[in-house]
């Protein structure tokens, strides 16, 4: 089971994200979910690892704190509202 730690205001933000369907499954393999989430000024990529359990991002915030970002969050929530997590 995948857990995520993040502060109110990044669940905040990815839960608008998701419940605006902002979160699209851009391509799946049998290792990865690749998503296209909805920023607030462009569109950002992030990546779910099956195998590892693992969410990354393009976005800056990502990169900067290497935290989950509300993106990731939203791609978390899309999963888990179709089960798959």
């Amino acid at each position: 089971m995948v857990k995520l730690k993040v502060s109110s205001q990044v669940r905040r933000k990815g839960y608008t994200i998701f419940k605006s369907n902002g979160v699209k499954i851009a391509l799946e393999t049998n290792e990865r979910i690749h998503f296209n989430v909805k920023g607030e000024n462009e569109e950002h990529f992030v990546i779910f690892d099956k195998k590892r359990k693992k969410f990354s991002c393009d976005c800056q915030f990502f990169a900067l704190h290497e935290k989950p970002c509300s993106h990731i969050y939203a791609a978390y929530l899309f999963l888990k509202s179709s089960k798959r997590l």
